[in-house]
């Protein structure tokens, strides 16, 4: 029966020593570059995902100006073939407050096209600055897993 209790009380003492083997290994310098590569890559995913939903929002609203500002042109045009359609009458013949009518819906008409133009150029300022994120977290992410991929095969080796 003393054998049986020593083996138990050596597999105890080796059960022990791996347990502090393992923990040892799991707290050595490799192994804390290693999570934390792997924290910086999944970090860099997440913020690829984010950049690439906002790039998509971005491009949709483009979209959605674009056809807004095709709409004002072609009202635009029609204003002008009214214009043109009046310009032969007689100025007697004429509402001074129907002119001005006019005149006051191609101005409001311009200032539409203008604005969206400028949201245009915003949104174009704010999708190159959002690929050139994309791209510098690409490289980001292609560093962080060739780091990860050495220090995995040192932790290995450890």
């Amino acid at each position: 029966m003393s054998n049986n209790l020593k083996a138990l009380w050596d597999y105890q003492a080796a059960e022990n020593a791996l347990e502090s083997y393992e923990r040892t290994l799991m707290n050595t310098e490799t192994r804390k570059k290693l999570v934390h590569q792997q924290q910086v890559y999944k970090n860099n995913q997440q913020k690829l995902k984010q950049l690439e939903q906002e790039s998509v929002l971005l491009q949709n609203k483009m979209g959605e100006i674009t056809s807004q500002i095709e709409i004002l042109q072609k009202q635009m045009n029609e204003k002008k073939e009214e214009i043109s359609e009046v310009a032969g009458y007689d100025l007697e013949d004429m509402f001074l407050d129907d002119v001005r009518e006019m005149i006051k819906e191609c101005e409001s008409i311009k200032a539409s096209v203008e604005m969206n133009k400028r949201k245009i150029v915003d949104i174009m300022h704010r999708l190159e600055k959002s690929e050139a994120e994309i791209k510098e977290t690409l490289v980001k992410m292609s560093n962080a897993k060739k780091q990860f991929d050495v220090l995995k095969e040192q932790h290995a080796k450890e």
